[in-house]
């Protein structure tokens, strides 16, 4: 136990020999408390969401040594699940059922305001100044990804990545300037589990200090030996647990001559492999294998696009009047001659598409952007690079959600911060006109990012608690209509579970009687009911109670084509289940004001979502017709069942898209039958209904000619 205190205490020792002065520690303190109490007064007294929401339907129920024994469907994370335990226990919601209880969005405030303290400090680095250092703090914790994220306090904090990866660099940084000492070797490894056992992603962060230690010293050191040790560590997350249940096994076996309990049985079970194969990571990695190249495009925009035209500039004009000289000329000339090239050909490649093309800018425009950002940071600082490409890279194999990007927006915007801090400084020298006209540039781009940080904690407070309101209504009334009839509900989206939650923002757990069905299996592993095929709607209607009165709830909203097959009510769309006519319950209906204008002329599928993460594909985010707005919006959709199970023999599987229009007309081929639909619900031209009648067999010659002349004029 003593060497354990020592480790734990050598920690904040180690922290607190960095950068320590008066003035430091008074800025410590004010960042801190003004995060932290930021942080309780945006979050408190709004209803929780998805996952949350999981959280409080008790889905799962959190044991807490079940973390260390077993893995769950995301991976091996003992401390996640450590917290998720934390906040499922009675402290986990106030009286309003909904509404986080004060002391967790306490708690969780506390570890903002420690990441703003242990941020600023890695910042200061990289940048001698405390404008710049809490300026970085603003811009990395109101960039869209990470409020997004923060939003979340039951499923868990994620908020602890990012200040495990702080702390830990932290102590490095005291340990390159004070040297190694044996109590070194308890606090790196209790950092080290900390980090790894909260996400698996956190196996980087050691190969990142290795590369940070070889590349200072060029030679093999006892902090490089050390920080090395930490990667098969974090490599091989369950094998320490492992390990020392087999060893307690033997014990327990052997010398106590007993059969071991159920928890160290499952321990022994523990899998040792590494951690990018076990969880949702090695079901991606083994599963359909690609590359997404839309994580370039995301990376780009996740700060302000102005404030990075304005630093691009800055760079531009600062190192066409650098005069290159000494050891480092070729290297440091070919970086920054790369940087320009690059940055370059994205510029006038996304102001070409923008002006001249109703498409969007294709993606390899954006992976140049992407490298040049790359030369820039490595121009300036290659522990800067590497933590770009460390925090950037490993996506491209794994992204699924934008705001899984949080992690490597910290250095992203270190790096923006730095160059425009060198720019300052550079043209000092120049002339009154040219420096006042690059400085005003700079400022500019400062307080279009400045403005759109500050409001991205108000949209995305707007966007859920819009999002929350709207099941909210869409439950009670369901309430009323269940009240009157017994019913089911069969809907198109993930968080229509969460009707079992909401009543006018109180608490209902279960209706009696009343189950709830989903036509897609992605996104709720599996603990939902799904029918999502002809098959499975008939089995349903024959085997239902007779007094069971099923509805479709259709969430429609105008869906990416690519989204569109997979995530609309089918059984809705295509018009081959007997209903009756459509209420539609409620829209959700929220626009907000971009603050930086070029947000706009982004194109759709790389909107933010400040909405909950994992129901992106549940509503519509995209420009407003307003201009320099944005809009979430989802219209709910209900209609009676009118079919029986008889009616669904022979139907089969849904239809296949054979044509598209524009205007969001589809021609199908379900079976032997054709059918002609239109905006997911929407009425057709002259005032038909959403489908036009089935063609059944095959079609050919001018049959298939007045099909087609039908399809384009519906």
């Amino acid at each position: 136990m003593s060497a354990l205190r020592a480790g734990i205490l050598s920690i904040f020792t180690g922290v607190q020999r960095y950068n320590v002065g008066r003035e430091w520690v008074f800025i410590d303190v004010l960042v801190f408390v003004s995060f932290a109490l930021w942080f309780v007064l945006w979050r408190y007294g709004h209803p929780v969401v998805w996952d949350d929401t999981n959280i409080v339907k008790q889905v799962w129920t959190p044991m807490l040594g079940a973390g260390l024994l077993d893995i769950a469907g995301s991976g091996y994370r003992p401390v996640a699940r450590g917290w998720v335990w934390f906040a499922w226990s009675s402290i986990g919601l106030g009286p309003g059922a909904t509404i986080p209880n004060l002391y967790v969005i306490s708690i969780v405030g506390t570890f903002i305001g420690l990441f703003a303290v242990l941020f600023r400090r890695v910042a200061a680095t990289f940048v001698k100044n405390y404008v710049l250092c809490v300026l970085a703090v603003i811009l990395y914790l109101f960039s869209t990804p990470v409020t997004q994220s923060n939003w979340i306090l039951l499923a868990g904090v994620p908020i602890l990545f990012p200040l495990f990866t702080c702390f830990i660099f932290l102590w490095f940084f005291s340990r390159q300037e004070c040297g190694v000492n044996s109590k070194d070797i308890g606090s790196f490894f209790i950092i080290v589990l900390l980090g790894v056992w909260y996400r698996e992603f956190f196996v980087v962060v050691p190969l990142m200090l290795v590369l940070f230690e070889y590349f200072k010293t060029r030679k093999f050191t006892w902090l490089l030996i050390l920080v090395a040790s930490g990667i098969p560590i974090c490599l091989f997350p369950t094998m320490l647990p492992r390990v020392m249940s087999e060893i307690f096994g033997i014990i327990w076996i052997d010398w106590l001559l007993n059969d071991p309990p159920l928890w160290l049985t499952k321990a022994l079970l523990l899998p040792v492999a590494p951690s990018f194969l076990i969880g949702s990571a090695g079901a991606q990695l083994t599963g359909n294998f690609y590359i997404r190249s839309e994580v370039s495009h995301h990376f780009i925009s996740l700060l302000s696009p102005t404030l990075l035209v304005t630093s691009f500039a800055g760079f531009v004009f600062t190192k066409l009047n650098h005069p290159y000289s000494g050891q480092k000329k070729d290297w440091q000339f070919l970086c920054d001659l790369g940087a320009l090239v690059f940055g370059l050909v994205t510029a006038f490649s996304l102001v070409f598409y923008a002006i001249n093309t109703d498409v969007e800018a294709p993606l390899w425009v954006y992976e140049l952007g992407v490298v040049a950002l790359l030369l820039i940071a490595l121009s300036i600082d290659v522990r800067l690079f590497i933590w770009i490409s460390a925090f950037l890279f490993p996506f491209y194999l794994l992204y699924t959600e934008r705001v899984h990007l949080a992690y490597v927006c910290m250095p992203l915007v270190l790096t923006i911060v730095v160059v425009n801090a060198r720019t300052w400084a550079t043209v000092a020298h120049w002339g009154k006109i040219p420096k006042r006209l690059l400085r005003s540039i700079i400022v500019i781009g400062f307080v279009v990012a400045l403005a759109e940080s500050l409001t991205n904690p108000l949209i995305t407070s707007k966007v859920m608690t819009g999002v929350a309101d709207g099941i909210s209504t869409v439950a009670s009334q369901l309430h009323k209509k269940h009240a009157q009839s017994n019913i089911d509900i069969i809907s198109n989206v993930i968080h229509a579970d969460d009707l079992r939650l909401f009543k006018a923002m109180g608490v209902q757990k279960k209706y009696e009687g009343m189950d709830i069905y989903l036509t897609v299996r992605a996104g709720h592993d599996g603990y939902i009911k799904v029918i999502d095929n002809y098959s499975s709607l008939g089995r349903y209607l024959e085997t239902k109670h007779v007094s069971k009165i099923p509805y479709f709830l259709d969430v429609w909203h105008p869906r990416l084509p690519e989204k569109t097959y997979y995530h609309q009510h089918n059984f809705v769309s295509e018009c081959r289940v007997k209903m009756g006519p459509r209420k539609t319950l409620h829209e959700t209906n929220i626009e907000y004001l971009f603050m930086d204008p070029l947000r706009y002329f982004d194109g759709r599928r790389f909107f933010a979502f400040l909405g909950p993460p994992d129901l992106q594909d549940d509503f519509y985010f995209g420009p407003s017709d307003t201009w320099f707005h944005g809009k979430v919006y989802a219209r709910y959709d209900l209609y009676p069942v009118l079919a029986t199970g008889a009616d669904m023999v022979g139907s089969g599987e849904f239809g296949r898209i054979i044509l598209r229009d524009p205007n969001g007309a589809v021609l199908r081929k379900a079976g032997e039958k054709y059918i002609i639909q239109s905006r997911s619900g929407e009425t057709g031209k002259g005032n038909r209904g959403a489908c036009s009648g089935p063609r059944n067999g095959d079609i050919e010659g001018d049959e298939l000619l007045i099909l087609l002349e039908e399809f384009l004029n519906f």
